[in-house]
């Protein structure tokens, strides 16, 4: 399993607060959302229907986990061509 996605499992909750807030810093509105989302699922935890969606999730962890260096060739692909795109519609 790549390093980045063996760190999620890994990562506590004053850590992720801080990468959201890193990763939300371009646009203020995912941190607002974010706020708002974790307000409301933190003192809780997840409801026992949330816990029923955590198996198709990590089957969905796993497959990503198996197929990574696939997804990123397609992803990245993706971007090129979109950048691509732009660069051409420019001229």
């Amino acid at each position: 399993m790549p390093m980045s996605l063996s760190a999620i499992d890994t990562i506590t909750p004053a850590k992720a607060q801080g990468l959201g807030a890193l990763l939300s810093g371009v646009n203020p509105k995912n941190l607002a959302l974010g706020l708002t989302g974790g307000a409301t699922l933190g003192p809780d935890g997840p409801s026992s229907g949330e816990s029923v969606v955590q198996g198709p999730l990590d089957e969905l962890r796993q497959w990503l986990a198996l197929h990574n260096a696939a997804v990123m060739s397609v992803l990245l692909l993706v971007i090129g061509v979109a950048i691509m795109g732009k660069g051409l519609a420019g001229f």
